[in-house]
Protein backbone atom coordinates (compact mmCIF):
# COMPACT_ATOMS: atom_id res chain seq x y z
CA UNK A 1 0.00 0.00 0.00
CA UNK A 2 1.41 3.50 -0.96
CA UNK A 3 1.91 5.64 2.16
CA UNK A 4 1.04 9.59 0.69
CA UNK A 5 1.60 12.43 2.70
CA UNK A 6 0.46 15.62 1.42
CA UNK A 7 1.53 19.57 1.75
CA UNK A 8 -0.89 21.98 1.43
CA UNK A 9 -1.41 25.31 2.71
CA UNK A 10 -4.27 26.52 5.48
CA UNK A 11 -5.36 29.35 6.43
CA UNK A 12 -2.56 29.82 9.41
CA UNK A 13 0.42 28.48 7.46
CA UNK A 14 1.03 24.81 6.05
CA UNK A 15 0.40 21.33 6.42
CA UNK A 16 1.24 17.55 6.18
CA UNK A 17 -1.80 15.04 6.00
CA UNK A 18 -0.59 11.56 6.43
CA UNK A 19 -3.14 9.58 4.04
CA UNK A 20 -2.67 6.33 6.13
CA UNK A 21 -2.84 7.35 9.79
CA UNK A 22 -5.45 10.11 8.67
CA UNK A 23 -3.20 12.57 11.35
CA UNK A 24 -2.53 16.20 10.09
CA UNK A 25 0.89 18.03 11.22
CA UNK A 26 0.88 22.07 11.36
CA UNK A 27 3.43 23.97 10.04
CA UNK A 28 4.51 27.87 9.54
CA UNK A 29 6.05 27.74 6.76
CA UNK A 30 6.11 25.33 3.44
CA UNK A 31 9.84 24.60 3.39
CA UNK A 32 9.00 23.12 6.73
CA UNK A 33 6.22 20.88 5.71
CA UNK A 34 8.05 19.73 2.94
CA UNK A 35 11.01 18.73 4.88
CA UNK A 36 8.61 16.41 7.63
CA UNK A 37 6.83 15.04 5.16
CA UNK A 38 9.87 13.98 2.85
CA UNK A 39 11.43 12.60 5.95
CA UNK A 40 7.98 10.76 6.67
CA UNK A 41 7.68 9.33 3.48
CA UNK A 42 11.97 8.73 3.35
CA UNK A 43 10.79 6.24 6.57
CA UNK A 44 7.86 4.70 5.32
CA UNK A 45 10.98 3.01 2.58
CA UNK A 46 9.75 2.29 -1.25
CA UNK A 47 5.73 2.93 -0.52
CA UNK A 48 6.06 6.80 0.48
CA UNK A 49 5.37 9.73 -1.47
CA UNK A 50 4.71 13.11 -1.26
CA UNK A 51 2.52 15.25 -3.02
CA UNK A 52 2.90 19.06 -2.74
CA UNK A 53 0.18 21.43 -3.46
CA UNK A 54 0.63 25.61 -3.84
CA UNK A 55 -1.83 28.23 -2.13
CA UNK A 56 -3.96 27.59 -5.32
CA UNK A 57 -4.50 23.96 -5.15
CA UNK A 58 -2.38 22.92 -7.83
CA UNK A 59 -0.10 20.13 -7.91
CA UNK A 60 3.48 21.49 -7.90
CA UNK A 61 5.93 18.72 -7.10
CA UNK A 62 5.30 14.70 -6.16
CA UNK A 63 8.40 12.20 -4.98
CA UNK A 64 8.21 8.54 -5.04
CA UNK A 65 10.20 5.85 -3.28
CA UNK A 66 10.60 7.66 -0.34
CA UNK A 67 9.86 10.88 -1.08
CA UNK A 68 13.64 11.28 -2.37
CA UNK A 69 13.22 10.96 -6.20
CA UNK A 70 11.11 13.42 -7.58
CA UNK A 71 8.42 11.38 -9.80
CA UNK A 72 8.83 11.02 -13.95
CA UNK A 73 5.75 9.67 -14.25
CA UNK A 74 2.30 12.18 -14.73
CA UNK A 75 1.08 13.15 -11.67
CA UNK A 76 -2.05 12.96 -10.42
CA UNK A 77 -4.87 15.51 -12.64
CA UNK A 78 -2.06 16.02 -15.09
CA UNK A 79 -0.29 18.21 -12.97
CA UNK A 80 2.74 20.06 -13.66
CA UNK A 81 6.46 18.33 -12.40
CA UNK A 82 8.13 21.19 -10.77
CA UNK A 83 10.85 21.23 -7.76
CA UNK A 84 9.39 21.90 -4.72
CA UNK A 85 8.89 26.07 -4.49
CA UNK A 86 9.37 25.63 -0.63
CA UNK A 87 12.61 24.33 0.51
CA UNK A 88 14.68 27.85 0.11
CA UNK A 89 11.56 29.16 3.10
Amino acid sequence: MTNIFIVCPTTDGWCVRDCQRGETLAFSTGGEAERRARALAAAAGETGEVWVHDRAGQLVGRWVGGGATPAMSPAPLDAPQQASLYLAA
